[in-house]
């Protein structure tokens, strides 16, 4: 018996893109005007910023393979270990700057 998906409703699918556009699209937009040679910022805000988002980014790739992992009878379970600790590497690094800022 095969499984059928209901179909996404308008709204959800612009909410899914407006989310997507919100969590990529700084970074697309710093790359791609570092590609024409303007610098990327300086300072502990913008790598606390960039941190965050990359944890954030990667909890939700985790999220959503573990769910696909768990759906596929565990097929893409060593994409999940790397995602994992990749987005545990960018977590520490992010809570070690963000406690250097707020002095814990």
């Amino acid at each position: 018996m095969e499984r059928v998906d209901k179909p996404q409703s308008r709204v959800k699918r612009y909410a899914t893109y407006a989310v997507i556009a919100l969590l990529f699209g700084p970074f697309v937009l710093l790359y791609a005007g570092a590609f024409l040679g303007i610098g990327l910022p300086q300072g502990i805000t913008f790598g606390l910023w960039f941190m965050a988002a990359l944890t954030v980014c990667g909890m939700i790739a985790f999220i959503d393979l573990a769910v696909s992992s768990w759906r596929n009878k565990r097929n893409e379970f060593g994409c999940l270990i790397v995602i994992g600790l990749a987005t545990f590497c960018w977590g520490s690094i992010f809570y070690k700057g963000l406690s250097k800022l707020m002095g814990w």
